[in-house]
């Protein structure tokens, strides 16, 4: 063997440097031992006791070479795995200061991961410093954590927001891991940017949510109903809590018995039996909720079934409306309507109501008794049927003109009963506008026949004020009456004109031709006629002829024709 070959063995195998020592060493006692004749006795204890040392030197040698060679290995190990493995993988070795305290690391290993992170060559990042190639580690605290690291001897892990402007908005895994009394530590990163701003994602909607169920202006909560946990409560909103003054910490985790009084405990046992039993959607339309103060209130409850991965039943989802104030309303609603109802059905007057397309769509009693039809025969465009003939086009005309204008109205016309009976009416009618927007009409029918009837017969009654060209009703044999328009005359037991001409035009001229001087007179058809015997024509002043207007400011009248 060479020298130099023999040198370098040396330096690489302690155990064999042990032995040459000690074999100098026997040959140095021996050779004394013989040169001044020693006692070889003394020599030979000497000689044992330097085996027997450098035998124990040779063994612990051996076993700190085993162990070098197995750190060793397994830093290969991990090494390799580091190359292959998918995260980034530095190792770093602790840098002490003149006292001792690690100050910085100094890059030993990296993966090819682990350079593309730093957008550095791998060649570039090895023996390098941590505070050269990431400076803000000293600032954010992670040059700090890097030593707790190490002096703690326990691996440590967390997840954090990388602030270096290559990497800045990623989000890391850091595992550090202490590599024992080597003072060196084992980084690996791994890149879970895309996982956290999904959970942050999650986590942002699950607030929002929460906030939305929280001021939703309905009662939310959810309730366990596995078996072994029937009942317990694990939702509870804000409206939930000012609607039945329980608060979560009062419901949350809690079961039905431990909160409610047992009234509610019982509805709530019925709910989950019904559901339980046919998992279907539940909307109970009134339940009676006694509250933490004891008062009463009324909630509509629609309740959900929730299923496990299983399709097994686990939770229920309850979304109720506090109805007590709009019960109060259409407690309060009815009551007038009702009140309503019976002052149109007790009124004089008879009243009607339409849509906005002129349809009719209410009438009182006392309308059916005015009009001779029940209310059926009315709704709709029935009520045209009631008018008299002659004047019901001219009654349907303005009607419709009025729509249009969406103006007040009113009027005065004729009704026909079945029977033939006439009824004289004067009606009055208002739009309904609300917002600008016609909602129909109102209005009223008033049966002036015997007003009419009075009138006209006060008209005509014996006095030389209200008719000074009045003869008695008897007229003598050769006395002739002759009109333009023929009349029937009025009856007075009905109180109604007759229904044969009923119409008399205020232009009509009705004579009557004596053969003496004024020695008759007649009252036909509620007109008041008469004529002199030189031969002049008196007119003769009938009843108005039925109008109606769509306006206060517009009258609308017409005539009926006579033949």
């Amino acid at each position: 063997m060479r020298p130099n070959g023999l040198a370098q063995h040396l330096a690489t195998s302690p155990q064999l440097t042990v032995l040459l020592f000690a074999l100098i060493l026997l040959a140095a006692i021996w050779t004394t031992a013989a040169i001044y004749d020693a006692d070889y006795a003394a020599a030979t204890l000497c000689s044992l006791v330097i085996l027997g040392f450098a035998a124990v030197i040779t063994s612990q040698l051996g076993r700190l070479r085993r162990y070098a060679v197995s750190t060793e290995s397994s830093l290969n190990k991990i090494r390799s795995a580091g190359e292959r493995s998918l995260d980034a993988m530095y190792m770093l070795r602790g840098v002490p200061a003149p006292d001792g305290r690690i100050v910085d690391f100094v890059f030993t290993s990296v993966n090819q991961r682990g350079a593309e992170l730093l957008m550095l060559p791998v060649t570039n990042v090895l023996g390098r410093k941590l505070s050269d190639l990431l400076p803000q580690f000293r600032r954010n605290g992670q040059l700090e954590k890097y030593v707790k690291a190490i002096h703690s001897d326990r691996p440590l892990e967390e997840e954090f927001e990388n602030t270096a402007p290559q990497l800045k908005g990623h989000w890391f895994h850091q595992q550090l891991v202490p590599i024992g009394d080597l003072k060196s530590l084992q980084v690996f990163l791994r890149d879970i940017t895309d996982h956290k701003n999904t959970e942050i994602r999650i986590r942002n909607s699950r607030a929002f949510l929460q906030s939305l169920i929280d001021h939703l202006p309905l009662l939310v909560y959810a309730r366990d109903i596995r078996a072994g946990k029937p009942g317990r409560m694990l939702l509870w909103n804000r409206t939930a809590e000012l609607v039945t003054g329980y608060t979560g910490g009062d419901v949350l985790s809690k079961t039905d018995e431990q909160v409610f009084p047992p009234a509610i405990v019982a509805q709530f046992r019925r709910l989950d039996i019904k559901m339980q039993t046919d998992p279907m959607v539940v909307d109970l339309p009134e339940m009676e909720f006694q509250r933490a103060d004891g008062v009463i209130h009324y909630l509509r409850v629609i309740s959900v079934p929730l299923f496990d991965d299983n399709d097994r039943l686990e939770h229920v989802l309850g979304i109720a409306e506090d109805i007590t104030g709009q019960r109060k309303q259409a407690l309060a609603l009815r009551t007038k309507q009702a009140e309503l109802i019976a002052a149109n059905e007790a009124s004089p007057l008879g009243l009607f109501r339409t849509d906005e397309n002129g349809q009719w769509t209410y009438v009182n009693r006392t309308y059916e008794d005015i009009s001779g039809r029940d209310r059926a025969c009315s709704l709709g465009d029935g009520w045209t049927s009631a008018i008299h003939p002659d004047d019901r086009d001219a009654v349907v005309e303005a009607w419709s003109r009025s729509l249009q204008e969406r103006l007040p109205s009113d009027g005065v016309y004729r009704m026909q009963h079945p029977d033939g009976q006439i009824v004289w009416v004067s009606t009055r009618s208002a739009p309904i506008i609300v917002d600008d927007q016609l909602h129909g009409y109102v209005g009223s029918v008033d049966d002036i026949t015997t007003r009419r009837s009075r009138k006209a017969n006060s008209a005509c009654a014996p006095s030389p004020t209200r008719c000074p060209h009045w003869w008695p009703m008897s007229m003598p044999a050769n006395a002739t009456a002759s009109t333009t328009s023929p009349t029937k005359p009025h009856t007075a037991s009905s109180g109604r004109r007759s229904a044969a001409r009923p119409f008399a035009p205020s232009s009509a001229k009705r004579s009557i031709t004596t053969s003496g001087p004024m020695s008759s007179a007649s009252c036909a058809g509620k007109a008041c006629a008469s004529s002199r015997t030189d031969g002049i024509t008196v007119p003769a002043y009938g009843p108005r002829a039925p109008s109606f207007r769509s306006s206060p400011k517009t009258a609308r009248r017409w005539s009926a024709s006579t033949s």
